[in-house]
């Protein structure tokens, strides 16, 4: 693998752009095995469900002992995720080029070795990964790997990874688990929690979660919007490098490959910025890991609830309705669904007759339907899971079907 950057951006998120990358499928599972712990841990009374909380079911209601251990469990699952991740076995068979590590950045005459044979780097790599950020296109060396690895790997893979995906995800991760956390406690309590705390917890998911998730589909859209910008109106001799003598040998060297600096140019503007958008549409609207990984501390949530059922002694079909209802079709299928929509719907743009509204508005109104959207779904479950086995399956029935359509109409669209 050849990895693509620009030393512009910093570091640090790079770094958690490729930790996430990869290490997603290892932090997923170890925060399943923390959550199944924490679950037995509770059910051996190893752990002790120390709050007393009204929960109200199928045909079940009353003031049962309840906990947030599997909250807690999930949280820790992911920490060791991050911890573990970069010492398996498993995870360090995979080999890359990144320049700061491969050539000599002491040595200037190993250093200009290093640099002359990155042309070969690039036809031995099987995948070329594009760590792309708003500068990558502006540096003339970002646009000559692209353009050698092309010319001379043309049955190679391309990967764009914009990196504010993962820097979102994370911050999503981290406020819906406090905002997650600090609503239990809040609604810990044999009155059904303290009406005071839930106000404040609830302005706080509105002034903090809710601007943190639109600034997050902000950065989203202006990054999308900027790399098809940056391709469309493309034009080499305005790339700026800090060598002129690197200068003169790329443009040398893509002179050759491609017949003049101009048709180049057009060949960034035309074929490749198609192949670039298609293996955008191809990849989905937002890589699904970073959907279901902000969603983990709702589950564990709902988890949470569904251990107190379990624990004090409730029958079988209110514990399964409120697992199918809230942590299923709920956390799993409804809130990915709606994420989903409205990241696509962002992209798409909302528009008014023939004109696109301005992006401050769009995000605004996008943010409120969203918004409207959630609090929809989750008062739909709470009250049909809770009423009978009918409005139950009915719940679960719609979510599914809408789920289904979400994904499949708005996942892969342009």
């Amino acid at each position: 693998m050849f990895l693509s950057h620009t030393w512009n951006t910093q570091g640090g998120w790079k770094f958690l752009s490729l930790f996430l990358q990869f290490g997603w499928p290892t932090i997923l599972c170890c925060w399943a095995f923390g959550v199944i712990l924490g679950f037995a841990l509770c059910m051996l009374n190893i752990l002790p469900l120390f709050e007393l909380c009204h929960h109200t079911a199928l045909g079940f209601t009353g003031v049962i002992p309840s906990s947030c251990w599997i909250q807690i469990f999930g949280l820790l699952g992911i920490l060791l995720g991050c911890l573990l991740f970069p010492h398996l076995p498993f995870c360090k068979k995979d080999k890359c080029f990144q320049d700061f590590a491969c050539i000599n950045q002491t040595d200037e005459t190993k250093m200009a070795e290093g640099i002359m044979s990155i042309s070969a780097f690039l036809v031995a790599s099987k995948e070329l990964r594009v760590l792309w950020s708003p500068p990558l296109l502006s540096r003339l060396w970002c646009v000559f790997e692209i353009a050698a690895y092309r010319k001379l790997n043309p049955t190679g893979k391309i990967v764009i990874a914009p990196v504010d995906n993962e820097k979102s995800a994370c911050m999503l991760l981290l406020w819906w688990q406090i905002s997650c956390l600090a609503y239990w406690k809040a609604r810990a309590g044999p009155e059904g929690g303290n009406p005071t705390a839930l106000l404040v917890v609830g302005a706080s998911f509105f002034l903090v979660l809710i601007p943190a998730a639109g600034h997050a589909l902000w950065q989203s859209q202006k990054s999308s919007n900027q790399l098809r910008s940056d391709l469309a109106n493309f034009d080499v001799t305005q790339v700026s490098c800090s060598c002129d003598f690197d200068r003169e040998c790329i443009h040398g060297a893509i002179t050759a490959w491609y017949g003049s600096l101009e048709a180049f140019s057009a060949h960034m503007r035309g074929p490749f910025s198609q192949e670039v958008l298609e293996l955008m549409r191809m990849s989905g609207t937002i890589a699904s890991q970073y959907i279901y990984l902000p969603m983990t501390p709702g589950v564990c949530l709902s988890l949470d609830k569904v251990l107190a059922l379990v624990k004090a002694g409730a029958p079988a079909q209110p514990v399964l309705s409120v697992f199918f209802s809230h942590v299923v079709s709920l956390n799993l299928l409804y809130f990915p669904a709606v994420a989903v929509f409205w990241i696509w719907a962002a992209k798409r743009g909302l528009w008014l007759g023939s004109r696109r509204l301005p992006s401050a508005l769009e995000i605004s109104m996008i943010l409120v339907l969203c918004i409207i959207s959630a609090l929809a779904g989750t008062y739909s479950a709470v009250i049909l899971s809770a009423n009978s086995l009918e409005s139950t399956l009915l719940w679960n029935c719609l979510v599914v079907v809408f789920a289904g359509l979400v994904w499949h109409f708005c996942w892969h669209a342009k």
